[in-house]
């Protein structure tokens, strides 16, 4: 079950948000810029600034054999934003596609030669995917941009498995694997502003291969999952944002780049979040935020269905989150923001497989400096 249910297959999907966008339920990721989804939106930067992410995560994995809990720390986003002329935009971002760390222990009594031996095996996963984004955006109208991007897929899956006896003269056993994984996409996405009271954002990535090596030799090819996503957020009320959005990733695409034992599904996410005016910190204003969101993760397990025919069909693993979220301004110099921290907590529910259920608590914190 790799340790939780976030982490079957390649890994746990992180949805490559800001900090901002977690806290508003992820409505807004095709309208964020920090948010590595829509390139049209880094017209949104304004000045040039850098953003530095942190999201640790507490988890809490119920099953019949009793609970589980682990602390994974994520950096899941960097980002940098450039204001090239009036009309163009630029901006590069390094975010987690997929994240594969954890570590299982099992117990275990085998007889051999006669003799009872007690035996602790020990499976450690670490690494991922990441996805490295150079993007443009183009200033058409003042309530019209389109924009353009590059990505990069790389990551490695670092798997060891350590066994030790509690009898004398039984060498500990060790065991290594490493896999890299590459590849390349495009995306292309547009904002349209509709008046003052709407703002509207979609984008889509293209499919493209994807490969798996070992010591240079390519061990699996797939292909890099396709997605598109759409933000409208509404404006109209003074000091409020109200957003919605869904996003749709072909993961099914990568069945090819793993074992017969992972087996993925196409994806559906929906957000809904809104964003208000909080109280003056300093002369400048706080923002409070809160959202819900709900999808469904991409991996599964086979469940056997007959032990005589030894069918099997994969479960899949829904995911409910609850937010909430602050903006803070940290340092105001001639009437500009130079920096800021946002903050965000999450709490996230999954389940899908008989008798096991799972808790996630994020703590998102995203620091954001503008010379």
């Amino acid at each position: 079950m790799a340790g939780s249910l976030s982490g079957l297959g390649f890994g746990y999907p992180t949805g490559q948000l800001s900090t901002r966008a977690i806290g508003i339920g992820a409505s807004t990721g095709e309208l964020d810029p920090v948010t590595p989804r829509n390139p049209a939106a880094l017209s949104s930067w304004g000045r040039s600034g850098l953003h530095l992410q942190y999201d640790p995560e507490y988890k809490r994995v119920s099953a019949a054999g009793g609970i589980d809990r682990t602390l994974e720390a994520r950096f899941p986003l960097i980002a940098a934003g450039i204001q090239v002329s009036r009309s163009i935009s630029a901006g590069v971002s390094i975010s987690t596609l997929l994240d594969r760390t954890f570590t299982t222990r099992s117990a275990e009594t085998r007889v051999i030669s006669g003799t009872e031996v007690h035996s602790l095996t020990t499976y450690a996963s670490a690494g991922g995917m990441n996805d490295v984004r150079l993007g443009m955006a183009y200033t058409v109208s003042p309530t019209f941009r389109v924009g353009l991007a590059g990505h990069v897929v790389t990551g490695e899956n670092r798997i060891a498995i350590s066994t030790i006896f509690d009898r004398d003269g039984f060498i500990p056993l060790e065991r290594q694997s490493e896999v890299s994984y590459n590849g390349t996409s495009l995306s292309a996405g547009a904002t349209w502003l509709s008046g003052k009271d709407f703002a509207i954002g979609v984008s889509g990535r293209l499919e493209s291969a994807l490969h798996a090596t070992r010591a240079d030799s390519t061990l699996r090819s797939g292909r890099m999952p396709s997605r598109a996503g759409v933000s409208v957020a509404y404006t109209g009320l003074t000091g409020a944002i109200f957003s919605a959005g869904a996003d749709f990733e072909q993961w099914s695409s990568m069945d090819g780049l793993g074992s017969e034992d992972v087996e993925a599904q196409d994806t559906y996410e929906y957000g809904f979040g809104a964003e208000v005016e909080g109280p003056r910190v300093r002369g400048s204003v706080v923002s409070l935020r809160g959202g819900f969101r709900w999808r469904t993760l991409p991996f599964g397990v086979p469940i056997p269905i007959d032990a005589d025919v030894g069918t099997a069909r994969p479960r899949w693993v829904k995911e409910r989150a609850w937010a909430l979220g602050a903006g803070v301004p940290l340092a105001n110099v001639g009437g500009l923001s130079r920096a800021a921290l946002d903050i965000a907590i999450q709490s996230a529910g999954r389940s899908g497989l008989p008798g096991v259920s799972e808790r996630g608590w994020t703590l998102s914190v995203g620091l954001a400096v503008r010379p």
